[in-house]
C-alpha cells in the first residue's frame, strides 16, 4: 500500500465519522471485501437497490479514500484507511454485519458469478458463522468452503485451501457420514491434499482415522491413503 502519514489517516478516520449514515454504511460493506474490490462485487454487496456506484466512487476517490487501479477495479489508499472504515462497525455486530453482508452477495450472485464471488462470500459468511442456527445454514456454508477450497487448491493456494476445509469440517454435524456423506467424504479428500502438500503432517495424521473408519468402499478411501502414505 501507498505510505501515508497517520496524520494523513487521523484526518481520514475523522472525515469518515462526520458522514452521512448512508455513506459510512458503504464504506463499511467495502471495509469488508478487503484491500481491492471491483465495481461487480461492490453492486452486489450494497444493501440499496438504486445504489449509484459512480456517484460513490467518485466521492470516495474525491476523499481520498479509495485509488483506482485500472478498468472497473480499485483499492484502499492505506490498509489503515480499510481499518478505519471497518471501526464504523459496532464490535459486538461485526459477526452480524459479515454474516449478511456474505449472504446478500450469495444470493444475489448467479450460479455462473459464484466461482468468481466464492471467496468474497465464504470470507464474509466464516466470520459470522458462529450466529448460524440450523443445520441446513450450516450445511451450505460447508459446501462453499469445500468449493473455496478446492478453488484454492487449483490456484496452488493450499494453505488457504487447508483454512477453508477445516472451517468446512467445523460445521458438519456428528452424524454427517450419515446424513451427508459425499459432502463429508470430499471434504476429507480435499483437506488431506492440502495437509500433505504443506508438509502438515501432524494435523494429517490427526484427521485420517475418521475418513478411513467411515469410507464406504476402499475407492472411498483410496485418495486418502494416497496422500498419506
Amino acid at each position: 500500500n501507498t505510505e501515508i502519514s497517520d496524520d494523513v489517516v487521523v484526518h481520514m478516520t475523522n472525515q469518515m465519522n462526520r458522514l452521512s449514515k448512508r455513506m459510512q454504511a458503504k464504506l463499511k460493506c467495502c471495509a469488508c471485501l478487503g484491500p481491492c474490490f471491483d465495481t461487480e462485487i461492490l453492486r452486489k454487496a450494497i444493501r440499496e437497490t438504486d445504489f449509484n456506484i459512480n456517484s460513490f466512487l467518485e466521492s470516495s476517490l474525491e476523499d481520498g479514500f479509495f485509488q483506482h487501479i485500472v478498468d472497473d477495479r480499485y483499492k484502499w489508499a492505506h490498509d489503515q484507511v480499510q481499518q478505519a472504515a471497518y471501526e464504523l462497525i459496532p464490535f459486538a455486530s461485526r459477526e452480524s454485519f459479515h454474516l449478511l453482508l456474505g449472504s446478500r452477495i450469495l444470493v444475489r450472485a448467479s450460479p455462473t458469478e459464484l466461482g468468481k464471488l466464492v471467496y468474497f462470500i465464504v470470507d464474509n459468511m466464516n466470520r459470522g458463522s458462529r450466529l448460524l442456527e440450523s443445520s441446513d445454514q450450516k450445511i451450505e456454508l460447508a459446501r462453499l468452503n469445500l468449493r473455496a477450497g478446492e478453488k484454492a487448491i487449483l490456484s496452488s493456494a493450499f494453505h488457504s485451501a487447508s483454512k477453508y476445509l477445516q472451517k468446512g469440517l467445523s460445521l458438519l454435524a456428528i452424524d454427517s457420514w450419515e446424513t451427508h456423506y459425499t459432502l463429508t467424504l470430499q471434504l476429507y479428500d480435499a483437506i488431506s491434499e492440502a495437509l500433505f502438500v504443506t508438509g502438515d503432517f501432524v494435523k494429517l495424521s490427526d484427521l485420517i482415522e475418521e475418513p478411513l473408519r467411515h469410507a464406504r468402499c476402499f475407492e472411498d478411501k483410496l485418495n486418502i491413503y494416497n496422500n498419506y502414505v
